[in-house]
């Protein structure tokens, strides 16, 4: 196979949701070559397969909408119609949970709009994944989502799984993450994605981040279109690109949450807190493997990392981006990130 190479320009190295989107279209190619390489060539990250940009975005546009239960044309998620408010997708989910489970089709991660679920239901949705396929991506994604294995045991959460601090939609509550994703894949298509990876970058859709770039930094950033479901009812619009964004899905992937000694729930790539994410750029040309080796590296959550360490590695710089919570309500945001 003839091993072609997209350099994603439409990449900032310092933004924490254009890392994670980068990572996952590195993803999306390895599901085309398992042999696909990443590396970073000053601030631009390079994928190095047998996949151009076309066919990356091809596979993307796919993949993403298998996992939000969309048909490749435009139509229905879970039966209901897909329009352009939460409340037009949250009615899909206001279902008893043995009909929600009966339509979720093979490979989807729409079993809710919060990623946050009672855990026998969460269980229920992972073996299901695992039965079909235990290397699937959304097994992956299930794994990096939450944790059954760290439950909840008090206040309104309580008998749900905890789940990724990387899960920031309206906040640290998670709520409305897998909504606001099918929201924001819906505004996709392969062109505007072709378009978007070859760069540069336009901030033109009016939906948010997903709460993972730190220019949405606010209050409730994600309601761009309004709460229209009858809880709430006001919202700040916010422009962005959705591409990245549901890349930057993808993305975290490679960071699996898994309980500590302690049964505390801990992210990949996080400090011991959950508050501090590091990240490297690296030049050496890596394989899927060794860039989630890395990324997971006791040396990157080290403090202060192990420089000299990851300086043999091939990794030429590290970022820190951490997160707040700006107007003291118990939600968390990506501030910008710092060059360590």
């Amino acid at each position: 196979m003839e091993t072609k190479t997209v350099q994603l320009k439409c990449i900032d190295e310092t933004n924490p949701r254009d890392v994670l989107a980068a990572l996952g279209a590195f993803k999306v190619a390895s599901l085309l070559d398992g042999n696909a390489k990443m590396r970073w060539v000053g601030a631009v990250p390079v994928i190095e397969s047998g996949a151009t940009v076309e066919d990356i975005a091809t596979k993307f546009y796919k993949t993403i909408r298998e996992l939000c239960a969309l048909p490749l044309s435009p139509g229905a998620s879970l039966g209901m119609p897909v329009l352009k408010s939460r409340g037009d997708v949250t009615a899909a989910w206001k279902r008893e949970w043995s009909e929600i489970i009966g339509l979720l089709p093979p490979g989807s991660l729409a079993y809710d709009r919060n990623v946050r679920i009672r855990v026998d239901n969460f269980r229920e949705v992972v073996r299901r994944e695992i039965a079909r396929d235990p290397q699937s991506l959304a097994t992956e994604m299930l794994a990096a989502l939450g944790s059954d294995a760290c439950i909840e045991r008090e206040g309104s959460h309580a008998g749900k799984i905890r789940t990724s601090s990387f899960n920031l939609a309206n906040g640290g509550s998670n709520k409305c993450l897998l909504c606001d994703l099918v929201i924001c894949v819906s505004l996709l298509n392969e062109k505007k994605i072709i378009d978007d990876l070859r760069g540069p970058i336009r901030a033109e859709d009016e939906y948010g981040s997903l709460g993972l770039d730190p220019s949405d930094m606010h209050d409730r950033a994600t309601e761009s279109l309004g709460d229209e479901d009858g809880e709430g009812g006001f919202g700040t619009k916010s422009i962005t690109n959705a591409t990245l964004n549901a890349l930057a899905f993808i993305g975290l992937s490679f960071f699996p949450v898994m309980p500590d000694n302690f049964g505390r729930a801990r992210t990949g790539g996080f400090d011991k807190l959950g508050t501090k994410w590091v990240w490297p750029i690296w030049t050496p040309r890596l394989s899927l493997r060794m860039v989630g080796t890395l990324l997971l590296s006791p040396m990157l959550q080290a403090d202060p990392p192990d420089k000299a360490a990851l300086a043999r590695c091939g990794v030429e710089s590290l970022y820190e981006s951490r997160l707040e919570d700006p107007n003291d309500q118990g939600r968390a945001f990506f501030r910008p990130s710092k060059l360590l």
